[in-house]
């Protein structure tokens, strides 16, 4: 690439990456289709490649576009932050939009009470939650393409920041009107009910299957699903029963027609940490969405169904 690389052309290749058409790229740049032509035939000649391939529908990125284009986001991002002054951030004000990605586990327990926070500190910031991808960790965040993942997971590689912000324990969701709603429970009651899974993937074998199996037990998965939300409503209107995280369970519980229970067994619980790129450590907006939803999380305590 030729050292003298103008790094305005960064834009407009972001754009061509985000909209996939040169109409819609120069209208994002607020500048003419020829001028959006001119800057990718002058990214082309720097690269030595076609980069975006004309389609009837637009454009598409090339093999070698692919694999440049995250360092490229991540310049202008760079560059982006370096022009903008530290303490650029007035949430009162600033009309900024983050991206998050999350299970709807964070739609349904971290969001209400974060956009009524952000009602009354931040009336202007915006929020495009989006569904999480569970096989590309941290591409997005790598990219820019999201500000934030929340959502349970192992420690990540050091060029990914995170933050603690739930423990959570399983409880025993069930319909209100399920035979077994006002009774004691016991193991190999628990073993003969109809069982929703949540899985990702569709694999209904869980650690619940590993202690029934040490018991002499076994129970039938009669549905997984990779939404919450799906599982409470069917737990609601059918016999089946199913773990569901606390705070979740409580969202639900409080609408009517469920119940939560212990189970009887004991499950591990699990971390809900919320995940961004190193390049936001400092950001001012990122490091005061960051609080919010500290709060927001600290304020949300565990729900046990057996303690009124």
């Amino acid at each position: 690439m030729n050292r003298r690389f103008d790094l305005n052309l960064l834009t407009t290749f972001d754009a061509l990456w985000r909209e996939r058409n040169v109409t819609r790229a120069a209208k994002r740049l607020n500048v003419t289709q020829p001028a959006v032509s001119n800057a990718l035939s002058r990214l082309r000649e720097a690269f030595n490649d076609e980069l975006f391939i004309r389609t009837p529908s637009g454009v598409e990125p090339t093999e070698r576009c692919v694999e440049i284009s995250a360092e490229l986001k991540l310049a202008l991002q760079h560059v982006e932050k370096a022009l903008a002054p530290t303490d650029s951030f007035d949430p009162l004000t600033s009309e900024r939009v983050f991206r998050i990605g999350a299970m709807d586990y964070f739609d349904h327990v971290v969001l209400p009470p974060l956009m009524q926070a952000l009602a009354t500190l931040a009336p202007k910031v915006d929020l495009r939650v989006v569904p999480l991808s569970y096989l590309n960790s941290y591409s997005e965040l790598d990219t820019g393409e999201l500000d934030f993942k929340f959502v349970d997971g192992e420690d990540p590689p050091k060029r990914i920041s995170f933050e603690r912000m739930f423990e959570e324990k399983f409880v025993m969701l069930m319909s209100d009107k399920h035979s077994f709603a006002d009774k004691n429970i016991t193991l190999e009651d628990y073993s003969n009910f109809k069982h929703i899974v949540f899985s990702t993937r569709g694999d209904g074998t869980t650690s619940i299957d590993d202690i029934l199996a040490h018991e002499g037990l076994s129970r039938r998965v009669a549905l997984t699903s990779a939404h919450h939300t799906s599982i409470v409503v069917t737990v609601r209107s059918t016999d089946m029963v199913a773990m569901s995280p606390s705070r979740l369970a409580r969202r639900f519980v409080e609408r009517g027609g469920l119940i939560a229970r212990r189970a009887p067994l004991h499950l591990d619980g699990f971390e809900l940490k919320l995940f961004w790129s190193r390049r936001l450590n400092t950001d001012p907006g990122a490091m005061w969405l960051r609080s919010v939803i500290r709060d927001v999380c600290t304020a949300t305590p565990l729900y046990d169904p057996e303690i009124v």
